[in-house]
């Protein structure tokens, strides 16, 4: 697998394990993404975006931020080593349309803080 890609077996899809996230995981805030994790055994973290309706009403601006977020991940993921392996859920909170280095810093801060506290 290449370094910067960001592949099927790394996105979080079940709704399952999403609601699991929400009920039983831990979380924290950086900036305006508020980041839920939970540790799992499947030899590399999964990742999930949600950006709520109630701030964003047209799809289209939704979608560019979920777009934002993944790329700011993918792009970070590679920097930082994870001792354990975690499902995280990166939910936007702003209520304004971000630029995309403010999206990109703020996902840096999160995944630091995960591989650095865990």
């Amino acid at each position: 697998m290449k370094l910067n890609s960001f592949g099927n077996k790394e996105k979080l899809k079940s709704e399952k394990l999403i609601s699991g996230i929400f009920q039983n995981g831990k979380f924290f805030v950086k900036g305006s993404i508020r980041t839920c994790y939970i540790e799992n055994n499947f030899g590399s973290n999964r990742i999930a975006v949600s950006v709520p309706k109630r701030n964003f009403k047209r799809a289209v601006d939704r979608n560019r931020i979920k777009r934002l977020m993944r790329e700011a991940y993918r792009l970070n993921k590679s920097k930082f080593t994870f001792s354990k392996y975690f499902d995280i859920m990166f939910v936007f909170t702003g209520k304004k349309l971000p630029e995309y280095i403010d999206i990109f810093e703020n996902t840096a801060k999160a995944l630091a803080f995960l591989s650095s506290k865990l």
